[in-house]
């Protein structure tokens, strides 16, 4: 049997593919979890920024 150079290649790739597929699965509870952890605490960020501007424009119009 003879392998060509691109045959090899194409091994080579597909074990590469192969490790970042399991270390991908290996870490995406970890991301979930980031996610999880950060994205409520973003989210009230956001919604008390909201609050400050809506009453900061309430005061300025009933000023007028």
């Amino acid at each position: 049997m003879h392998t060509s150079q691109q045959d090899t290649h194409t091994g080579r790739q597909s074990i590469a593919d192969r490790l970042n597929d399991r270390v991908l699965f290996l870490i995406s509870p970890f991301i979930g979890l980031v996610y999880a952890v950060l994205l409520p605490g973003k989210l009230f960020q956001l919604a008390m920024k909201e609050m400050k501007a809506s009453t900061a424009g309430r005061k300025t119009a009933d000023h007028r």
